[in-house]
């Protein structure tokens, strides 16, 4: 649970069977364009987004294969309540364990967090998305297309819910009110994995490490590919500063990287430790430190101010 979540509810979830997801070390190739690539706009036509119904069994749930992209029905179940119990407390916070309400958990990485206060997660192997009400832990599951393997997850300003869909390399855009989902295929293929959202914008971004990019998606002007200046040095988690400027680890190349919107330059850093392997950065709302997870070396780094705290 990032840090944004943490600070708006008193307790903190830990939900049992999960499953974890292992990043392959995927390269991208030596002739990667260097340049900024704009894809065209890829929202489906308004007459096909109003005839989307949320569906009224999951018998009637579509396949989705790569390349498939479109309007496809939802089946939303429950809210329903599972079995939970306090296992400890954090800070003065109890810590609340709380079971998942599918069958074989295999969950995807990171959560989000709506406008509302809801808490979002996916299913990754069984092709859900769900909401968890903080308040009371009833959890409301939205199933998406079989075959997408949603993978993580975020929520925009106007309560969207937009997921990588790992398994087949697409976009996600879920209407959860209005039952429906819309999926995006990006310009190139690369791992599409990890999202998140800049509020400031609303625009969308996410990261294709196996591509060697961070690519952009906005609903008026469709996707914006970045790619990274070192070669397979595999983009991984990121995040916003107050600036509007999007930061992100490289995973093979031990360094920091921060990408400039506005000019599309990106500028790097060699993080402390060597070989460890940085997966995803989170930024401290009140002062801009950037803070970079080191696994291999058992470590945290603080940046601040270009320089190594």
């Amino acid at each position: 649970m990032n840090m944004r979540i943490d600070r708006c509810i008193r307790t903190v979830a830990v939900f049992t069977l999960a499953a974890a997801l292992v990043l392959p070390a995927w390269a991208a190739p030596d002739d990667v364009d260097k340049t900024v690539v704009k894809a065209s706009q890829t929202m489906p036509a308004s007459a096909e987004r109003l005839t989307a119904k949320r569906l009224t069994s999951p018998d009637q749930l579509k396949t989705i294969r790569p390349g498939q992209k479109g309007v496809y029905g939802v089946y939303v179940e429950g809210p329903v309540s599972t079995s939970r119990k306090v296992i400890g407390s954090l800070a003065g916070r109890k810590i609340v364990a709380i079971d998942t309400p599918v069958k074989v958990s295999g969950m995807g990485k990171y959560m989000g967090m709506d406008p509302k206060g809801n808490i979002w997660y996916v299913e990754t192997r069984e092709d859900k998305v769900i909401k968890i009400n903080p308040e009371n832990y009833e959890m409301t599951t939205y199933y998406v297309p079989k075959g997408a393997a949603p993978y993580s997850v975020t929520v925009d300003n106007d309560n969207v819910v937009w997921a990588t869909a790992h398994g087949i390399e697409m976009l996600l855009e879920l209407h959860p009110d209005e039952g429906y989902a819309i999926a995006h295929q990006p310009p190139s293929h690369g791992f599409l994995i990890h999202i998140n959202v800049d509020r400031k914008t609303n625009i969308v971004w996410f990261t294709q490490p196996g591509n060697n990019q961070v690519v952009s998606y906005r609903t008026d002007l469709g996707f914006k590919e970045y790619p990274s200046p070192t070669k397979q040095s595999g983009p991984g988690r990121l995040d916003f500063d107050a600036k509007g400027n999007v930061w992100f680890p490289e995973l093979y190349t031990d360094k920091l990287a921060r990408l400039n919107p506005a000019t599309g330059e990106i500028k790097e850093w060699d993080i402390p430790s060597k070989n460890a392997l940085p997966a995803g950065v989170r930024i401290d709302p009140v002062d801009d430190g950037i803070w970079v997870n080191e696994p291999m070396a058992d470590a945290l780094a603080l940046f601040k101010g270009e320089a190594w705290v």
